[in-house]
């Protein structure tokens, strides 16, 4: 499946991709939204694994074993994931969406207008990464045991 933005694709009925807003080296990230009877919709993310990856049964089940991990993380400042689905062997993760910018973005804006990015606003946003980071480190498994997971992809983007 391609998606260049200009099309929209239903993923089993319930959810249309629109627009691409990323790509990394497992998965590209599109933005879509969650359709059901009434006219109910939501917006959402679909990260969609990469084809390639796809044929390759260890990445595969790493991607469904992040997805499961994520689906079992709650707290305020980390995305939700809502569902995973296939379409013609390509699979996606459904995530929440959150509107507005990233970190990387704010320090650009602030740097483009001359302005200091605030020693509180550093502050906050340090103080709730580093409490999504002990939820993520300290999540046990059924037996409650810590499962020892370690974030290694943190960046102001």
């Amino acid at each position: 499946m391609s998606n260049s933005g200009d099309q929209t694709v239903i993923i089993n009925d319930r959810y249309e991709i629109q627009n691409r807003i990323g790509r990394g080296g497992m998965a590209t990230v599109f933005l879509g939204k969650r359709v059901a009877p009434g006219g109910f919709e939501k917006t959402v993310v679909l990260k969609k694994l990469h084809p390639e990856l796809a044929s390759q049964p260890l990445l595969l089940a790493l991607f469904f074993g992040e997805a499961r991990l994520a689906a079992r993380l709650q707290h305020p400042c980390i995305v939700q994931a809502l569902d995973v689905v296939q379409l013609d062997g390509d699979y996606y993760v459904v995530l929440e969406y959150v509107r507005g910018g990233d970190l990387r973005l704010l320090l650009r804006r602030a740097k483009r207008r001359g302005q200091q990015f605030s020693a509180a606003a550093g502050l906050y946003i340090g103080r709730e990464l580093c409490s999504a980071l002990e939820r993520a480190h300290s999540l046990c498994g059924e037996e409650g045991r810590p499962l020892g997971l370690i974030h290694r992809d943190i960046s102001p983007a």
